[in-house]
């Protein structure tokens, strides 16, 4: 707001910890508006956040980009995401549902139970 204020043409970033990332307060705050960036972004900064991958594919499935669904749900798997009732409920995955690659994951998931 300041920014607006004192029409300030400078650009800034919001740094958030690990406890608003995985209650997702976060993600409500970003208002479904350009999620997806702004979750790569903090995947970059914390690459092995299992909650994170699952919330970006959430939004990439939303965006309707399926095969970055797929590869951050992928992701979120391999890093430790372990419910996979919560993927197989989440309406959000829906269009992914019909996809190889969506069967393959959920697949080989429930091998490893």
């Amino acid at each position: 707001a300041a920014k607006y204020l004192k029409q300030d043409d400078r650009q800034s970033i919001a740094v958030i910890g690990d406890g608003a990332l995985t209650g997702g307060i976060a993600f409500e705050g970003m208002n479904h508006a350009g999620v997806a960036e702004k979750l790569e972004l903090a995947a970059l900064l914390k690459p092995k956040n299992p909650r994170l991958f699952y919330e970006l594919a959430i939004a990439y499935a939303r965006a309707g980009n399926k095969s970055k669904a797929i590869n951050a749900l992928s992701r979120a798997i391999e890093n430790g995401f372990t419910d996979l009732a919560k993927i197989e409920q989440n309406a959000d995955f829906d269009p992914l549902r019909n996809e190889a690659g969506y069967k393959k994951l959920v697949t080989g998931f429930k091998k490893t139970m």
